[in-house]
């Protein structure tokens, strides 16, 4: 309106048809944070970036003249920068040696970079978070006669095992010539062992056959050993295979309560009749003590 100077309060956008300033606004609106797309330059009284903008325009691509030093949302090197900036932590894509006044490591690299093959010439000690050995050295330091506490496999000048090596190494598929005597934590027979070892309770699964020199039973086995004819102590059920009883076995065993088909007589433990009993046994005539209700 020709007597309204200032945008509108409730008014945040240009309006489609508006493609220049205002020349009476001097100065960005407080909710505007991108440049206009016809704008391409900055305003000649704009010094400083806006605090909101963090980015190039994508039509600038050469740095402003007045501007020295990187922004501090910027972690990529200036042209003009010559000495790292202090949040850039990883060598530049395009440094392939390290700097001449540089003789340490930084304290934040631990893995050397991927063009660098061989060591630092003033390095002459493994760095302490290097753990591994490099690809290009075959043979041991000089300096260094006892095995690295985090080496658990055999030196190739070593001929005994290592205490800290409980496991045969992949491909040894025999045993040592020196060692007669099975290792403490080997629990299965060795092949030259004929005996049954003191630590194995349980059969090797490719056995199917009783040890011709073992004629007991063990412990831990509850089922009948075929050479046992004689129930054992600690078996209490009839085995699924058996649908008679044992020929030697005459007497109910003191944990059957039912009757055997061959007692004839009431067993001193049973005080009720069975269920498929309805009638009196002829041999009793006169009431059992414990009933005590009429018959």
């Amino acid at each position: 309106h020709p007597e309204v100077t200032a945008p509108h309060p409730e008014v945040t956008a240009l309006h489609p048809e508006v493609t220049a300033p205002h020349p009476e606004v001097t100065a960005p609106h407080p909710e505007v944070t991108a440049l206009h797309p016809e704008v391409t330059a900055l305003h000649p009284e704009v010094t400083a970036l806006h605090p909101e903008v963090t980015a190039l325009h994508p039509e600038v691509t050469a740095p402003h003249p007045g501007v020295t030093a990187p922004h501090p949302e910027v972690t990529a090197p200036h042209p003009e920068v010559t000495a790292p900036h202090p949040e850039v932590t990883a060598p530049y894509p395009e440094v392939t040696a390290p700097h001449p006044e540089v003789t340490a490591l930084h304290p934040e690299v631990t893995a050397l970079h991927p063009e660098v093959t061989a060591p630092h010439p003033e390095v002459t000690a493994p760095h302490p978070e290097v753990t591994a050995t490099h690809p290009e050295v075959t043979a041991s330091h000089p300096e260094v006669t006892a095995p690295h506490p985090e080496v658990t496999a055999p030196h190739p000048e070593v001929t005994a095992p290592h205490p800290e090596v409980t496991a045969l190494h992949p491909e040894v598929t025999a045993p040592h010539p020196e060692v007669t005597a099975p290792h403490p934590e080997v629990t299965a027979p060795h092949p030259e062992v004929t005996a049954p070892h003191p630590e194995v309770t349980a059969l090797h699964p490719e056995v199917t056959a009783p040890h011709p020199e073992v004629t007991a039973p063990q412990p831990e086995v509850t089922a009948p050993h075929p050479e046992v004819t004689a129930p054992h102590p600690e078996v209490t059920a009839l085995h699924p295979e058996v649908t008679a009883p044992h020929p030697e076995v005459t007497a109910p065993h003191p944990e059957v309560t039912a009757p055997h088909p061959e007692v004839t007589a009431p067993h001193p433990e049973v005080t009720a009749l069975h269920p498929e009993v309805t009638a009196p046994h002829p041999e009793v005539t006169a009431p059992q003590p414990e009933v005590t209700a009429p018959h």
